[in-house]
């Protein structure tokens, strides 16, 4: 990590930057890719046996759920903390890689909390908040680092494209295998084989490709500045707090995991099992659309495509008042995200690109904070509203909150920075 004193002048580093050979795009968006993936597995296959593990082993409501969520999730507070380690620190001189090297060992510590602590809520809450903490550490490096190879290859909304694609394939089946999971398997038993989850994630943070944006030392030109100059810059930059805020409003989504998660089970009695593939089915059906603006960004503007993506997305909720049973669960579902899903990928474009460059770590965790806080308390809100006024009127007024917030977004998008076709 590099100090200096507060008004010395800067000093430019100019690492050497290897000529790029041919394919070597291609490469470092795989390896970017498969940097996300491993904490991307281990974040999300826990999910649907937590839920099933704290409402139906301990008992607890949606509200109580929904606050169990937000607690865990106060470790995005110190985001920006782990953020701006990434842009300044690399650990064992590893570059990105080394931050993979330090987190298996915590997340093989949280699952063991869990599963050897007596099968009460607070050591369960102990595990949650260590392995949340965990990955939020890894969150801005990968972030960073999607930012940092788009920029240095020229493949930014290619990289978009395909983050949101890896994402959504992978979360397709993470659903449908956690879904069953939670149906076969008691929780704290499946931790201990869970936390050897821990060994490839520290294996592939040893490994290295032969790509400059890999090693130990940044790649690109890195402007060292006192840690005054590099909040200047970063409050300076008007297009990323725009951005930033823009997709906080966007995930202000009362109908969240919790909300859906009481409503399959206790309105329409679905299994674990069933969950989990009407989530892959719905995440296989994003697919066209997620690949569809790679083809749009090539031909419109980013403001004419948000406008009628937002437009379209108000209404995705909608088929869910109407579904029944197991069947019509899995029409309804497949509705949600469809076009959504294009505003996500256009916003996370928009989000790399206006970053600011040299401090992506410590922006797009600022950004994943905002959101997070948003998501947060939205979702607390759609949970006391179901709780409060049922699973019938409640989830409805849920789904109207969720068609409003989408509307106020409309004359917002202006103010957003209007990428041309490309």
């Amino acid at each position: 990590m590099t100090v200096m004193v507060a008004g010395a002048a800067e000093k430019v580093d100019h690492a050497p930057v290897a000529t790029p050979r041919k394919g070597a795009a291609n490469q470092a968006l795989l390896y970017a890719l498969a940097f996300t993936a491993l904490p991307q597995i281990i974040g999300s296959l826990s999910n649907p046996l937590a839920q099933n593990y704290l409402k139906n082993v301990l008992h607890i409501g949606p509200v109580t759920m929904s606050e169990f969520g937000a607690m865990i999730g106060a470790a995005t507070y110190v985001v920006p903390f782990f953020g701006y380690l990434r842009d300044r620190w690399s650990p064992f001189r590893l570059g990105d890689r080394g931050y993979l090297v330090l987190a298996a060992p915590l997340v093989a510590a949280a699952c063991l909390i869990i599963a050897l602590a007596p099968e009460t809520y607070g050591p369960f809450l102990l595990g949650a908040i260590l392995f949340n903490l965990t990955l939020n550490m890894l969150g801005p490096v990968g972030d960073a680092l999607y930012a940092s190879v788009s920029r240095e290859y020229k493949i930014q909304s290619k990289l978009a494209t395909a983050a949101l694609l890896k994402g959504t394939v992978l979360g397709a089946v993470i659903f449908s295998a956690g879904g069953w999971l939670a149906d076969h398997f008691e929780y704290r038993r499946f931790l201990f084989a869970y936390a050897l989850l821990a060994v490839p994630l520290f294996l592939f943070g040893l490994w290295r490709p032969r790509l400059p944006a890999f090693g130990g030392d940044r790649s690109s030109i890195r402007i060292r500045r006192p840690v005054v100059g590099d909040l200047k810059v970063l409050v300076r930059h008007r297009e990323f707090w725009i951005v930033a805020v823009f997709m906080a409003i966007w995930n202000f989504m009362p109908i969240n995991e919790q909300v859906l998660y009481f409503l399959w089970q206790n309105h329409l009695h679905l299994s674990n099992q069933t969950i989990g593939n009407i989530k892959a089915v719905s995440a296989i059906a994003n697919l066209p659309f997620i690949l569809g603006y790679a083809f749009m960004a090539q031909r419109y503007e980013t403001r004419k495509i948000l406008l009628i993506a937002i437009l379209l997305s108000t209404f995705e909720y909608l088929p869910l008042l109407f579904a029944h049973g197991t069947a019509s669960a899995y029409l309804s579902y497949v509705t949600v995200g469809l076009l959504g899903v294009v505003v996500s990928v256009a916003l996370l474009d928009l989000l790399w690109r206006s970053s600011p460059s040299g401090l992506e770590g410590v922006s797009l965790s600022i950004a994943t904070l905002i959101t997070g806080l948003f998501v947060t308390g939205s979702g607390i809100l759609g949970s006391w509203v179901l709780e409060r006024y049922g699973y019938s009127s409640g989830f409805t007024i849920d789904v109207i909150i969720v068609a409003a917030s989408s509307l106020v977004m409309l004359p917002l998008i202006r103010l957003l920075p209007n990428t041309a076709p490309r």
